[in-house]
This record gives C-alpha cells, structure tokens and sequence, in this order.
C-alpha cells in the first residue's frame, strides 16, 4: 500500500468517525444503532487495514457500549 492510498484511508477514516461522534447520541435515542455499528465496523476495518490496531480498538471501545 503506498502513501497517497493511507492517506486516502485516513481522510475517509476521520470523516466517517466525526460524523458517528457528532449523532452518535441521537442515534441510540432512535434505537438506530444498526448505522452506529456498521460505520463503526467500517472505521475498524480502515484502520486494521493500516496497521492501527491500538486505535481501531479505542474508537471500538469509544462507541461500544460494552
């Protein structure tokens, strides 16, 4: 993977983790936690494709209610 491609990543990476961190709120008040789940997958498999291990699994940690 060269550079112009993670950083690509990276950039898709920060706005799909702003816009969860900005309704992720409302979007358990909908009970529409379908979409948090799945944009949260998204930004995990970004970042493991990358070699972010330790963030993916804060950002994980950061949405899921465990």
């Amino acid at each position: 993977m060269n550079l112009i491609e993670i950083r690509a990543i990276r950039k898709q990476v920060a706005n799909i983790y702003w816009s969860v961190k900005k309704d992720h709120k409302a979007l358990l008040e909908d009970n529409n936690e379908k979409e948090i789940f799945y944009d949260v997958g998204m930004i995990v498999g970004y970042l493991r494709s990358i070699n972010k291990k330790k963030l993916a699994s804060k950002i994980y940690d950061e949405f899921m209610d465990n």
